[in-house]
């Protein structure tokens, strides 16, 4: 079988176990939810957000029972779980984010991180030393390189919550929680915001650095700077005869004052190519991606 067409038919088991598990999603976002499974599975990404289309603790229950289903008749589908953070639902392919927290660990270069605590705010990368939100950043990185341990064979391996389930008897329902790691816990006693750690999961070259108890601040400081907005899209080949692009992962914004090159950043050229080489790897799914750049001069909210 062409592996375009396993792909292929691994969406269409989706779409039928959407529907069998009643999870009544928009069709907007049973598309955003299939392209981002489509991109877990073929590593594009190691780690999407859902946020749509559903509230915690009801988007945990309909994204285990849908991986549940799907994963019976679709062996791809196999490395994906949901993790939780916090009231935060995500799709996790095991073996993509054991990769991304060691590159973390061994290439910290790759992520650039912004900090609020300067106005305007400043752009370093992550392995500078000395700053106590960057050593907490990389603890909780080690962290999750100890949970997802590179080049160990745990694509297929189930990982079990603990707890009361797992001294129970066997049923369904311990199956879909056997699909779900909650690693709230992680977050618990470090000063890290969430929208910090979110940008490093979800795989964006750069990211804000700032405390929890530093987000008001955070928010005001950004929401006063012109900022460019960065797209990421990504096209797949032939669908039903024609090409299709969609959004591969949020936006995320920089300061104009700090990435006046746009998309010709050095660190956004480095992260284009970087992506550009797993489109390559997975031709026979995707045959292109772009960044485009929006520049937004007015002052607005910012909501992490």
């Amino acid at each position: 079988m062409e592996e375009a067409q396993v792909f292929d038919e691994m969406l269409a088991v989706l779409d039928s176990c959407i529907a069998r598990v009643g999870w009544r999603l928009r069709p907007h976002s049973k598309r955003h939810l299939s392209n981002d499974i489509l991109a877990l599975c073929t590593g594009l990404r190691s780690v999407t957000l859902v946020d749509y289309d559903g509230i915690m603790p009801q988007l945990q229950d309909n994204l285990s029972k849908l991986l549940y289903h799907a994963r019976q008749e679709a062996v791809i589908l196999k490395p994906l779980r949901v993790m939780v953070i916090s009231d935060m639902a995500y799709l996790i392919h095991v073996g993509g984010l054991a990769d991304l927290a060691f590159s973390a660990l061994q290439l910290p270069n790759q992520l650039h991180l912004l900090d609020t605590e300067n106005d305007p705010p400043r752009l370093f990368q992550s392995d500078v030393e000395g700053n106590q939100l960057v050593t907490e950043l990389v603890q909780v990185q080690k962290m999750f390189s100890e949970v997802f341990p590179a080049r160990v064979d745990i694509d297929l391996l189930p990982i079990v919550p603990s707890g009361e389930n797992e001294k129970s008897e066997p049923s369904e329902n311990n199956s879909f929680g056997s699909l779900c790691v909650d690693l709230t816990g992680f977050i618990q006693n470090v000063e890290i915001s969430i929208p910090t750690l979110n940008g490093w999961l979800l795989g964006y070259p750069v990211t804000y650095l700032f405390s929890n108890e530093k987000l008001k601040n955070a928010t005001s400081t950004i929401s006063m700077q012109p900022l460019h907005i960065y797209k990421i899209y990504v096209t797949r080949n032939k669908v039903r005869g024609a090409k299709c692009e969609h959004e591969l992962m949020s936006s995320f914004s920089v300061p104009c004052g700090v990435s006046m090159r746009g998309e010709r950043e050095p660190w956004a050229e480095e992260f284009l190519a970087r992506m550009r080489q797993k489109v390559k790897v997975t031709s026979m799914v995707w045959c292109s991606i772009r960044m485009e750049v929006e520049a937004i001069t007015e002052l607005r909210s910012v909501v992490f």
